[in-house]
């Protein structure tokens, strides 16, 4: 991606995640904290040995104690860049707010695919997070969704998204052309 002239910037508050994407993605920016829509510290509850990439500051489903870790809103860590083409988000029941500390930079993102799921005991906790997701993004900015057809595949677009397990949602800005056009 580097050579292509993209700026990849990889973001992931478990230290042993962190050091596996410095291995792998050399030429990335890699930042080893949680995304909200505060700046700070707070806990980051680590995921169970044999469950690695689970880990969040809302909750994991089994978890491994906590390590304290530092928060940034989105907006501090992008102010340097005039339009973001597109931001990966799987971060375990914190999406929504870390879509909120994007502030104004929300709506200068081309296309965010995120996944959607509102695991039971987190929602217990925090709430169904999925309908905000789609809200702030769908209602609120006009962004399109879309879900993949696994067995067309092709993406397929939808009204909203809901929350399901391991499934992802492509978002596109309206100022973007349709995603079947693009593919």
């Amino acid at each position: 991606m580097h050579t292509l002239g993209a700026k990849v910037l990889a973001v992931d508050a478990n230290p042993i995640n962190a050091r596996l994407a410095r291995v792998n993605a050399p030429h990335a920016d890699i930042v080893e904290v949680a995304l909200s829509d505060y700046h700070g510290a707070a806990p980051f509850q680590m995921p169970s040995a044999y469950d690695d990439g689970w880990g969040s500051l809302i909750a994991a489903d089994k978890p491994n104690g906590s390590i304290m870790v530092p928060v940034w809103r989105l907006d501090e860590m992008v102010k340097d860049v005039n339009r973001i083409q597109f931001i990966k988000m799987d971060i375990e029941g914190a999406e929504l707010s870390a879509l909120r500390g994007l502030g104004a930079y929300l709506p200068l993102t081309d296309y965010f695919l995120i996944e959607c799921q509102d695991i039971p005991e987190r929602a217990a906790i925090t709430g169904a997070q999925v309908p905000g997701i789609s809200q702030l993004l769908v209602g609120d900015h006009g962004f399109r969704v879309y879900g993949y057809d696994d067995t067309q595949r092709i993406w397929r677009k939808l009204q909203s998204a809901y929350s399901c397990p391991g499934r992802n949602f492509l978002f596109a800005s309206p100022n973007m052309p349709n995603v079947e056009v693009l593919l």
